[in-house]
């Protein structure tokens, strides 16, 4: 079962098989009965569990989960939540009298680096921004808040694991029960609009990369490992690091791969393709381009969603933009009428 702020819940009926149903649904109770271990973050023995949740205008109002007959998570949004661990009772509280602006604290009981502990969540409006966690030692794991770009994070010893910097991903945390960010995957840390980083205990960097329009650009470290994108689109370090005065033009239109010139000649820029040869037609965006000794004209076209330009090799004796263009869709070689777009994306 999946809900969302938005006014939407969603029922998958079965395995993903590729044969579940699926039904929107706007107002009404779901009863879910089975025999399992519906927290995958707590170690135990099959229980017979019951989940019983309303809903009502798409949002979840009330979710109760009982385990052999006994309420261990029972959330009334708008009102209050009720946690029950091997530690007793816990109490969230939020904002009474609606279910989307929801304020107030969330404790969890679960594991960290192979540790049980106490995860602390704040929440303004549903949103993430603080969050503590604490192992059952008492030993402070890391303490993030929303305003800072970074934080430590220790082992229950209270030795150095990592120094992070980025902002931690708390998108939907509230609706997914409050755990720690930091016990999913590294790759899956952080909100990727402000470059981020983990440096492990000797100073080593781990994992580090930055988003620029919705593309990874510059120097990404996968776990310890240097990569280097431009535009998106990974380019070896020789080419990276070699300033766009000094990369030739020609050496990199002889590329193969349509993105990787696409990249490059986006770092030289459209003036250093123009050095190479000459325009010898223009039309909005595109740029046709006729280079010396070279067998093939270079068409550039703009891409409508990222912006980005690529280049793209056509027939020698194209002499129009759409000519060309038209031509990368197999009109002349396959088709004989020309493809009108309705809408480019």
């Amino acid at each position: 079962m999946m809900f969302y702020s938005t006014g939407v819940v969603r029922v998958a009926s079965g395995k993903m098989n590729g044969r579940s149903l699926y039904d929107i649904l706007d107002s009404g109770t779901i009863r879910i009965k089975g025999k399992g271990n519906p927290d995958w973050q707590i170690e135990s023995h099959a229980v017979e569990y019951e989940r019983i949740v309303k809903f009502a205008d798409g949002e979840i109002t009330d979710n109760r989960l009982t385990q052999d007959g006994k309420t261990v998570h029972h959330i009334v949004f708008g009102s209050f939540e009720t946690l029950m661990t091997e530690h007793g009772r816990e109490i969230t509280r939020f904002r009474k009298g609606t279910t989307r602006a929801k304020h107030g604290k969330a404790r969890r009981w679960e594991k960290l680096f192979g540790q049980m502990g106490v995860c602390h969540s704040w929440y303004k409006r549903g949103r993430l921004i603080r969050q503590k966690f604490f192992y059952d030692n008492g030993a402070l794991a890391y303490d993030w808040r929303m305003n800072t770009r970074g934080c430590k994070v220790k082992n229950a010893h209270g030795e150095l694991l990592y120094q992070i910097t980025g902002y931690l991903d708390g998108r939907n945390n509230a609706l997914e029960g409050g755990h720690t960010v930091l016990a999913k995957p590294m790759r899956e840390w952080f909100v990727f609009r402000a470059p981020f980083e983990v440096r492990d205990a000797k100073g080593k960097v781990m994992y580090k990369g930055q988003i620029v329009n919705r593309q990874r650009q510059g120097l990404w470290v996968v776990d310890g490992k240097s990569v280097y994108y431009e535009h998106g689109v990974e380019i070896p370090k020789r080419l990276y690091e070699t300033p766009p005065d000094q990369l030739d033009p020609k050496e990199i239109l002889t590329l193969q791969n349509a993105q990787a010139r696409m990249a490059l000649m986006a770092k030289i820029g459209p003036e250093r393709v123009a050095e190479a040869g000459k325009v010898i037609h223009k039309d909005g965006e595109m740029r046709l381009y006729s280079i010396d000794d070279y067998d093939v004209n270079i068409l550039r076209v703009q891409c409508p969603s990222t912006k980005s330009y690529y280049f793209l090799r056509v027939p020698k004796d194209s002499k129009k933009c759409e000519q060309a263009r038209q031509w990368t869709f197999h009109v002349g070689d396959g088709f004989s009428e020309p493809i009108k777009f309705a809408v480019e994306v």
